[in-house]
């Protein structure tokens, strides 16, 4: 079981408004789930369109139920059309 995963996905929106709607209810939602430490969006600064959700799981097995949940699924088929994502996914290095 890997442990500790942490996700960084960059967003250019189109439509931010419609995207600050929906983005709202998925954290909200997402923020209650089994094996999530952190959950938060971030606007790049100086910007208008372009956001971050940086992401901490307890596990891989977590993040990969949060990709198929419902909220996950609604987000994405209401959104699919307004944003471009660069999704980068780490795992914790653990020293002995």
């Amino acid at each position: 079981m890997t442990s500790h995963v942490r996700v960084h996905a960059s967003l250019v929106v189109k439509d931010a408004a419609s995207f600050l709607q929906d983005v709202k209810v998925l954290i909200e939602a997402t923020q209650k789930e089994q094996g999530c430490v952190s959950y938060q969006l971030f606007k790049q600064a100086g910007t208008k369109n372009t956001f971050a959700l940086v992401e901490e799981w307890s596990s891989m097995e977590d993040i990969e139920a949060h990709e198929e949940s419902e909220h996950v699924t609604k987000f994405i088929e209401l959104q699919k059309e307004n944003f471009t994502i660069d999704n980068r996914m780490y795992t914790l290095v653990e020293f002995e």
